[in-house]
């Protein structure tokens, strides 16, 4: 019993595999047609690549830039002290899923360079947060003097040319020693020219305002509620809450914008291959119907007619939309323009193949549906 089933398996095996070989001899033995199917699978691939290929790398870009933190951060701002706002406030708001980090700003005041008070002055400000902790910056400790970090363009101002340097705050004369270079996240953007002083969110301290960041921009407007959640019973002038609101419902509109065009071009360049295709398919077929009228004949099957037929489209379009992609990708990356993403570029292969090998099916049906003796009197 076992010996049987082994050896049906070897007969199929070894069935596939003659038909394997056919389907290759049949794209050989007809270069024409084969050549012009591999042109315009690989033509409309290399075109869905140069246009909405390039569309979608650049709405990535564009995306991208929206997603940025400054655009997905709430900044709430303690007018007159009512709020009473302090650093508590940060791991309340740190355990939503929705909040990605939040950043306190206490005092705020003038620095100058130590030895020379009526040189350039720049802002300081005392920082709380968590994601501090993850810069390994130099906490305030007792008895220590203040330690602080510094952006590019306060180092510059400050003169600070190697990192370091002793400023002074204005006017309390209070020395702080910088002690290198921070990077801030976007989010503090409108603190890119000022002295950091770090300290730990788990320091209890008051603030004048907290920049919330949210994780992903539609989280923005669910933030925002979360927020004001906190801010019932005082007065609207007792504090300000600033967002990019707008910009998320201008993210969504150029996302939609975008998508759409980009979904009409393929659709319209994946129509023009599939309908092209079977045309070329439909004229092999015409071409060789004695051929497929005789292998009928000799007792050749519907099925491997078929088979033929569509294997046949199957391995041109496979070869063609890789290699069309491919062309396409290259082009892009040596002239500078956004490439699409490795998704969209193996879903137009994948969608390339199967397309065109589908539309194959009508031909090839219909070749292995005539009656072989009709075929053979064709001239």
């Amino acid at each position: 019993m076992s010996t049987k089933h082994s050896h049906g398996l070897d007969s199929k095996r070894i069935n596939w595999k003659a038909r394997g070989n056919e389907v290759q001899k049949s794209v050989i033995a007809q270069p024409v047609t084969s050549i012009v199917l591999l042109l315009v699978v690989a033509l409309v691939s290399c075109t869905v690549i140069l246009t909405a290929g390039r569309g979608e790398g650049a709405q990535a870009q564009i995306l991208a830039q929206i997603e940025s933190a400054e655009i997905r951060s709430v900044t709430l701002h303690d007018n007159s002290g009512a709020l009473e706002l302090d650093t508590t406030w940060i791991a309340e708001l740190e355990q939503y899923d929705i909040i990605e980090a939040v950043t306190g700003i206490g005092r705020t005041a003038d620095v100058t360079i130590s030895a020379n008070e009526a040189a350039t002055k720049v802002s300081a400000s005392d920082i709380y947060a968590t994601w501090l902790d993850q810069l390994e910056t130099p906490f305030q400790g007792p008895g220590s003097p203040t330690s602080a970090l510094a952006t590019q363009g306060a180092l510059t101002a400050l003169g600070f040319h190697r990192g370091v340097g002793v400023a002074r705050i204005v006017p309390d004369g209070e020395d702080v020693v910088v002690l290198g270079q921070i990077n801030l996240p976007s989010s503090l953007a409108h603190l890119q020219d000022s002295v950091i002083i770090p300290h730990s969110a788990e320091e209890v301290a008051p603030l004048q305002s907290v920049v919330v960041t949210a994780k992903h921009v539609e989280d923005v407007p669910l933030t925002l509620k979360v927020i004001s959640t906190y801010l019932t019973g005082f007065a609207p002038e007792d504090y300000n809450l600033e967002s990019s609101a707008n910009l998320v419902k201008v993210r969504g509109a150029v996302k939609g914008e975008l998508t759409k065009n980009n979904y009409i071009s393929v659709l319209f360049s994946l129509a023009t291959a599939v309908a092209v295709s079977m045309t070329v398919v439909w004229a092999v077929v015409l071409l060789k119907r004695r051929d497929f009228g005789r292998r009928r004949a000799l007792g050749a099957s519907k099925k491997l007619i078929v088979s033929l037929v569509m294997g046949q489209t199957l391995l041109i379009a496979t070869f063609a939309s890789i290699f069309g992609t491919s062309i396409g990708l290259v082009w892009l990356t040596a002239t500078g323009a956004p490439t699409p993403t490795v998704r969209f570029s193996s879903a137009l292969i994948i969608a390339m193949t199967v397309l065109s090998t589908l539309s194959s099916a009508p031909p090839a049906l219909w070749a292995g549906n005539r009656d072989p003796l009709t075929e053979l009197r064709v001239p």
